[in-house]
Parts: structure tokens; C-alpha cells; sequence
């Protein structure tokens, strides 16, 4: 049976998981497929990071400027 995929989050746990990927990759480009594991309340959960960073991207116009200005700051390139 195939393996169901990993839920999208909300922002506050997106930006964790990409700031766990940059501490260990060193930049902010998370190429496909990816999934990052994240603790949240003691308990490991995925999240499909490079669907994630490109749903940020496409939905921009979408985003509050904080969560504009947080992903700017973690090195999202938007073009």
C-alpha cells in the first residue's frame, strides 16, 4: 500500500522546518522531493518542506508581510 503523503502545515511550522533545513544544509533551496521531520509537542511529524516553500512562493500575494519578511530573512529567493 502506498504511503500517504505528508500533511502541509501552517506557517509557524513550515518556518521551522525550513530553518532546521538551513542549519543543516546551509541555504535556503530544498530541492524535490523532500520531506523534513519536525518535533512539535514531543512528537515527530513530516512535512513535505519543498511543497511547503513552493506553495509560499506561488501564494505570496497571499502572505502577511511578517510572513513575507520572515521567509526573506531565511534566503527565499522569489523569482
Amino acid at each position: 500500500m502506498p504511503r500517504a503523503a505528508p500533511r502541509q502545515r501552517p506557517s509557524s511550522e513550515g518556518l521551522q522546518a525550513l530553518t532546521q533545513y538551513i542549519a543543516r544544509k546551509g541555504a535556503a533551496v530544498v530541492r524535490r522531493p523532500h520531506c523534513e521531520t519536525i518535533v512539535i509537542d514531543g512528537e515527530e511529524h513530516e512535512l513535505a518542506l519543498d511543497i511547503w516553500v513552493a506553495n509560499q512562493k506561488q501564494r505570496r500575494d497571499k502572505l502577511t508581510e511578517a510572513q513575507r519578511d520572515a521567509l526573506s530573512e531565511l534566503g527565499v529567493d522569489w523569482a
